[in-house]
């Protein structure tokens, strides 16, 4: 783990994004962790600049990005342009939607190269917790897991804890 306590979030205000900040938050917070800020944009937005600006002001040592496969090639330049990437020490952290085929080949390295993310699918099925994972879920919410987002959430704040 990193070891991170306390970090920022940008997502996408869509439902998506919106359950994958929703569970990684209360995955984080339960082991000690802290939200400090979050900004948000809307689903069709191309230019973030206040969000960003307010990002880089407030000189994190850590940031989650939780956007789809067809906004990363938006987002990672301007990370770069409004120096939030120049943070000293930064760490950024991404979900699902950063580790996508399509992001890696599409988005130029400089703004993938260094971003951790939490990748849903390892071959075949979610890898060799998940089974562990639905288990302890559904047991504990006494009810059945339709969607791999809260597993999404769970292992990006271990990852980042």
């Amino acid at each position: 783990t990193e070891g991170m306590r306390e970090l920022v979030v940008f997502h996408r205000s869509a439902p998506e994004e919106e359950s994958e900040f929703r569970w990684f938050r209360e995955a984080f917070e339960a082991r000690g962790g802290r939200i400090l800020r979050s900004w948000s944009y809307g689903p069709g937005s191309t230019a973030f600049p206040e969000q960003l600006q307010a990002i880089a002001r407030l000189q994190p040592r850590g940031l989650v990005l939780f956007v789809p496969p067809e906004d990363a090639e938006l987002v990672g330049p301007q990370i770069a342009f409004y120096g939030v990437d120049d943070i000293d020490d930064i760490r950024i952290y991404a979900g699902s939607g950063w580790s996508t085929q399509g992001v890696l080949q599409g988005v130029p390295t400089r703004h993938t190269d260094g971003v951790r993310t939490v990748a849903p699918h390892l071959g075949e099925g979610y890898g060799p917790a998940w089974s562990a994972f639905v288990a302890a879920y559904e047991t504990h919410f006494q009810r059945t897991l339709r969607s791999p987002v809260p597993g999404l959430g769970w292992d990006a704040a271990r990852l980042v804890l």
